[in-house]
């Protein structure tokens, strides 16, 4: 009995993850059965630096699924934003009951795609029962929250309010699906959110280490490599100031000099006050500042300094920024925000496709997910290989997902870095 339910559970997740519905053409009212949508479905008075969240909600009953299903086994969704307005900040999938704990559940989907196109960043996650140990999962049916995803309201329109869609439809409605305890999809009604942001006042200006992230297994010992420190959106600036410190037994700063950004209009003094890889014990320090010697001040978005690393060994570390200053005119400081950066060059451990450090069944998820999947369309099938495409996933290095891909995962499952 055992068997079975483990191979209906199985059979249920794979057919979520590389199966979809087809398409839900009319948007209803999101209470009846069958139904996912955004709640709340409309997020008003939103200005700069705001936070809030949305649920998704969805309403199952047995009734409208296959015969012999007792209920909901599993769920997907892939929710799309627009980047320039609102950044994702954090989810949190939800599980009908404590009969779905670990290792009762997989989670799939690659959580906050930053950068998923041009316009759009997007939220993926599948969820799907697993019947691993005793009392198995309970099918679902009613109304429930599957996920909160918490944003941050990150620019502002320049004169009117914009309304902006969050949208599980988008132009993808095969990528959403829901599925029974007898491994079969069932046809559901969706329904978008929304949100307004109002056009009040100018964005917080932001100090930041560019790129945000270096992970690169090639920058091996004696290898260099330079960052960047931005600022962003700054009214007025006629002074600025930072401290940056690193891990001295990863990387070793090797030279800083002074950014275009200032100097844009006029000359300008720029002072290395300590350049010390030595700071203490175990980290490293680039302290400078710079200001211009005569008005105008300047506005607008730059590089403030360019800074030189030499790589010392394998390893991780944060680049931080502290003690930042950003002064106009009359040394009135100017509020800002502060990003740091981050460097890694450790290998990964062979079948370690989510970078995590581990071999585990969160790697099996990913590949599971692009399985069958090819880097290239064949144009002579009807179908779009390329639709569940993750070069991630290609263990092998061969343009496809296939089973190869899961046998580097089994040989190396429980491996850690």
């Amino acid at each position: 009995m055992r068997v079975n339910k483990t191979l209906s559970g199985f059979v249920a997740a794979l057919f979520l993850i590389l199966t979809a519905i087809p398409p839900v053409l009319a948007q209803v009212d999101p209470q009846p059965a069958q139904a996912m949508w955004v709640d709340p479905a409309f997020t008003s008075g939103l200005e700069y630096c705001d936070t809030f969240g949305v649920d998704i909600y969805i309403n199952v009953t047995a009734a409208g699924m296959s015969s012999g299903a007792n209920g909901m086994w599993a769920w997907e969704f892939k929710l799309y934003y627009e980047s320039a307005y609102l950044n994702a900040t954090g989810y949190t999938d939800h599980l009908p009951d404590a009969s779905w704990d670990p290792p009762n559940h997989v989670a799939a989907g690659a959580g906050i795609e930053y950068g998923h196109n041009a316009t759009h960043d997007r939220i993926h996650r599948a969820v799907s029962a697993l019947p691993f140990v005793t009392p198995y999962p309970t099918a679902f049916v009613g109304v429930m929250s599957v996920c909160t995803i918490d944003f941050h309201v990150i620019s502002q329109p320049p004169s009117t309010p914009h309304v902006g869609l969050l949208a599980l439809t988008k132009n993808y409605p095969l990528e959403i699906s829901m599925g029974d305890d007898t491994g079969k999809a069932f046809a559901f009604a969706i329904t978008d959110g929304e949100y307004e942001v109002l056009p009040l006042g100018l964005p917080s200006p932001e100090l930041s280490v560019q790129p945000p992230n270096i992970v690169d297994p090639n920058l091996v010992a004696c290898q260099n490599f330079t960052i960047d420190v931005d600022v962003l959106d700054v009214v007025g600036l006629y002074a600025w100031e930072f401290k940056l410190y690193y891990r001295n037994d990863v990387l070793n700063a090797t030279a800083v000099i002074e950014g275009p950004f200032l100097n844009t209009s006029g000359s300008t003094t720029f002072v290395v006050n300590e350049f010390n890889g030595m700071f203490n014990s175990t980290h490293g320090l680039v302290w400078v500042n710079c200001s211009l010697q005569a008005p105008p001040p300047v506005s607008g978005s730059g590089t403030l300094a360019t800074i030189s690393f030499h790589v010392e060994a394998l390893g991780e570390t944060a680049l931080s920024l502290r003690d930042t200053i950003l002064s106009n005119q009359t040394t009135t400081s100017i509020p800002h925000d502060v990003a740091d950066g981050y460097f890694n060059n450790l290998e990964r451990v062979p079948g370690d496709v989510n970078g995590d450090g581990t071999v585990n069944i969160q790697d099996v998820l990913i590949v599971a997910l692009a399985f069958g999947s090819m880097a290239e369309d064949d144009p002579s099938t009807p179908w779009n290989e390329t639709r569940n495409w993750n070069a991630d996933a290609d263990l092998i290095d061969d343009g496809k997902i296939n089973i190869y891909d899961l046998v580097v995962i089994g040989t190396n499952f429980g491996k850690r870095r």
